[in-house]
């Protein structure tokens, strides 16, 4: 260098991109940008976005990068900027959706690796196993309140239960009975936590006096919607059957979204178990992230003989009509 040419100040280096090492120059002017750019692109992903909308943003936000840096120049023309400013314009873009799609192929292989396993332990474990039947039941008695109001489906440890809620085993008020179909006439939980309240609480349906005319469009496929859940506390259980539930996930199955679990019917009386069953199904697997909703069915996402747990239940505890 010329002893009398004034040394370059990092700032001019960066953004005249003049001097020895234009290239390397280029890199430190727009490296931050890109880092940016990908933390941004992961925080929509984690939000649910679909990949054409950060295609679009990638897209966007690298040609306005590019743009900027030719404003900036100021009528220079410097080849490493033009050729940074091109690089940013054209196979910024290109490289972007380069990079989403390698991160998407890769979750569909990590999806694919779940099934798997799924199956795998679907044929070493799962099963439905019925010992006995009894019919004419008029309740059943659930020993694990499984409930959680408020469940997030994008949290991998939150619910203690994701295979029960898979098979809709929360959804206990779908086994009761109704104008429309048979089912129980109550179920009864224990009030575990609940030192001033009676020791049970029996919940049942009450048919409402509405007038049809009034009644909303819900009703015609929602007949619970026609009905007044009533919890009535008493202190001695009625039920001589119940069911239990277990779950059986891994602290390494929900880094994957799989989750396991079984239901056991159990006489409460003589504490023999008339019949258990136990399955595993895998969530959504998608970059960023996944969920445990099973949106594509009790098969696709769970073992190949998965059931409702209604289903499960009333099998076993055939109601009384």
């Amino acid at each position: 260098m010329n002893s009398d040419q004034e040394p370059l100040s990092s700032k001019k280096r960066i953004w005249m991109l003049k001097g020895k090492y234009p290239i390397e120059i280029s890199l430190r002017a727009w490296a931050p940008w890109v880092l940016l750019h990908l933390a941004i692109s992961q925080v929509i992903i984690f939000q649910g976005a679909d990949i054409f909308l950060l295609l679009i943003y990638a897209t966007v936000g690298f040609s306005l990068y590019g743009v900027l840096l030719l404003i900036a120049s100021r009528g220079e023309s410097s080849s490493a900027r033009l050729c940074t400013a091109a690089f940013l314009i054209g196979a910024g873009p290109i490289l972007t959706g380069f990079y989403f799609s390698i991160h998407s192929v890769y979750y569909q292989h990590l999806e694919t690796l779940a099934r798997a396993e799924v199956h795998r332990l679907c044929e070493q474990d799962g099963g439905i196993v019925i010992n006995q039947t009894v019919d004419n039941i008029d309740s059943v008695f659930q020993l694990v309140d499984i409930q959680d109001q408020g469940f997030n489906e994008h949290d991998r440890y939150q619910h203690a239960y994701p295979w029960h809620r898979f098979i809709g085993a929360e959804k206990n008020l779908e086994m009761l009975r109704t104008d429309d179909r048979s089912g129980y006439a109550f179920i009864e939980k224990a009030n575990t936590n609940q030192t001033d309240l009676p020791a049970y609480t029996q919940t049942f349906l009450k048919a409402t006096k509405q007038n049809p005319q009034n009644q909303s469009a819900d009703s015609a496929v929602n007949p619970i919607s026609r009905y007044e859940i009533v919890d009535a506390q008493v202190n001695n259980r009625a039920s001589r059957f119940g069911w239990f539930a277990e779950d059986l996930t891994s602290d390494d199955q929900r880094q994957r979204w799989i989750g396991g679990g079984r239901i056991l019917i159990i006489d409460l009386e003589t504490d023999d178990v008339l019949a258990s069953y136990t399955g595993y199904f895998h969530g959504n697997t998608y970059p960023g992230g996944g969920n445990w909703l099973g949106t594509h069915g009790l098969q696709f996402h769970g073992c190949s003989d998965s059931i409702s747990a209604k289903a499960f239940i009333t099998t076993v505890l055939i109601p009384n009509p």
